[in-house]
């Protein structure tokens, strides 16, 4: 078996694939497009030894690691993949895969680095004795309420209160999408009312 040497990333990708090239490309693709740290990345492919035409090629702005060796299941390729992972935390995914979402991979970070404390209390559950007592539920402002459905309200915890993981890219139905966005942002952080 031939294993690539590699550095140490934040996220192994373990992607097991068999002779579907053009997805195997789509993938890569999508990934180098939206990913806001692709270094901090590395994709470990496990490939039969009889099946050696993979698009890595494509993907020259990213840590790629291919394992090649006999035609296992898809249990074993797995396992192989994530014994060779050096990322502190891996994903298993599908070479059919397609990420859509730009910035995905700074949330994933953000969690694997201790942020995201506690949901804010006025977003937790009621539907027990004891939940007001604990202020869960309290200052819940219910959106239909809002003037087009829409009004301020912190949903993620305090120390995430700023971030920003989706940025809409300027391109096809983002790129229209993104002055409503910001303003949809704003509403909800409080810094612009509803119309």
């Amino acid at each position: 078996m031939q294993v690539e040497d590699r550095h140490d990333a934040d996220l192994s990708l373990i992607l097991p694939t068999r002779g579907r090239h053009s997805m195997l490309k789509r993938f890569f693709a999508s990934l180098i497009q939206t990913a806001s740290r692709l270094s901090r990345l590395e994709v470990i492919m496990y490939m039969d030894d009889d099946d050696q035409q993979c698009p890595v090629a494509d993907a020259t702005h990213l840590q790629t690691h291919t394992v090649i060796g006999p035609r296992q299941t898809m249990g074993t390729m797995i396992r192989t993949c994530a014994a060779q992972a050096r990322g502190r935390a891996f994903m298993l995914i599908n070479d059919d895969a397609v990420f859509r979402t730009s910035g995905w991979d700074a949330a994933i970070a953000d969690v694997r680095a201790g942020h995201g404390g506690a949901v804010p209390a006025h977003l937790r559950g009621t539907g027990y004795a004891g939940a007001a007592r604990l202020g869960h539920g309290e200052g819940y402002r219910y959106s239909h309420d809002e003037p087009n459905a829409v009004g301020p309200q912190q949903y993620l915890p305090d120390d995430l209160v700023d971030a920003e993981y989706y940025q809409p890219t300027d391109r096809g139905w983002e790129e229209r999408l993104g002055p409503r966005w910001r303003e949809l942002r704003a509403i909800i952080r409080g810094t612009r009312s509803g119309r």
